[in-house]
């Protein structure tokens, strides 16, 4: 069937993880491994994106990934506007973790629109399907008459 939020699963996992390395390689002085929490949250998001695959894990698993991408942007705007309002603040707000998370909280927004216009789009093509073996229906019960 359609594939498209299980590989857009995949690849937010692939953005994520490499905007941790990314993070992780441009720290300057003493590295701080939380850098790299982008790439270990992005190892989920594979994992999730990687069981999607299968049809009969797809709804569960692409539901869970949208939370988790919930979560994880809502956390990202929080952060970012604790760091514009905190601006002064040369210790805790760099430019590296500025950058991010902008780019963590934009691709996972980018995901959520993703998910929400694919859920949509699949209710609607329910609800024609439901239309059509109605009036086949209607049409079969009408031809037996």
């Amino acid at each position: 069937k359609n594939l498209f939020m299980p590989l857009m699963t995949l690849s937010l996992g692939i953005a994520l993880n490499a905007i941790g390395i990314l993070s992780y390689s441009l720290q300057q002085g003493e590295r701080s491994a939380t850098a790299l929490l982008p790439a270990f949250i992005g190892g989920v998001f594979l994992i999730l994106g990687g069981k999607a695959i299968n049809q009969s894990f797809r709804k569960h698993t692409v539901h869970g990934a949208l939370g988790l991408a919930l979560l994880l942007g809502a956390y990202c705007i929080y952060k970012v506007v604790w760091m514009l309002a905190n601006i002064g603040d040369t210790e805790n707000v760099t430019v590296l973790r500025m950058f991010s998370f902008l780019t963590t909280g934009s691709v996972c927004s980018g995901y959520l629109i993703l998910g929400i216009r694919s859920f949509r789009q699949a209710r609607l093509a329910r609800k024609e399907a439901d239309k059509a073996t109605k009036a086949a229906e209607k049409a079969e019960a009408a031809a037996e008459v």
